[in-house]
């Protein structure tokens, strides 16, 4: 359970630390994705939507990356961004499916081992 949360948390992080920057990089250099425009206007909000929705509360990184799929069609710097979402989300779900043929699945119960040193008395000869 733990990698699995890591997975949501590196999907959590990655995806605005990547797009946002570039939005802003191509805002200031050769103006590519054109906001103005409805098209990507509604590719990037269909994304923004999906991937808060899914992502934070439903934990499901599968259809924010389907969503993703679109992006590389407005600029090609995001199909790094794609790919990177593809490997997470294949990960991911591979890790959730070996996890819920685990009993107890999804509240594992943390088991904590205590020892205790003791020692033997010696009897004398």
């Amino acid at each position: 359970m733990k990698r699995v949360s890591e997975l949501e948390f590196g999907y959590l992080i990655l995806n605005p630390a990547v797009i946002v920057p570039l939005l802003v990089l191509d805002s200031y250099t050769s103006n590519n994705i054109q906001l103005g425009n409805i098209g990507p206007m509604a590719v990037l909000i269909a994304f923004a939507a999906t991937f808060l929705y899914f992502t934070i509360p439903k934990k499901n990184l599968v259809i924010p990356t389907a969503v993703s799929l679109l992006l590389p069609f407005l600029d090609i710097k995001f199909a790094i961004l794609t790919a990177a979402d593809i490997i997470l989300a294949v990960w991911h779900t591979l890790l959730l499916k070996s996890l819920k043929q685990i009993d107890g699945y999804p509240a594992f119960s943390e088991i904590f081992i205590k020892y205790e040193r003791f020692s033997e008395k010696k009897s004398g000869m």
